[in-house]
């Protein structure tokens, strides 16, 4: 799932904004879904 691509994401860029962003749609997602 979006989990998944999430966390390929988190490793190859970590950057504070990608991990802020993933956080906020990861409670979307989990509110929505």
């Amino acid at each position: 799932r979006e989990t998944i691509c999430c966390k390929a994401d988190r490793v190859m860029t970590p950057s504070p904004a990608v991990q802020v962003m993933d956080h906020y749609l990861g409670d979307i997602l989990k509110e929505t879904g």
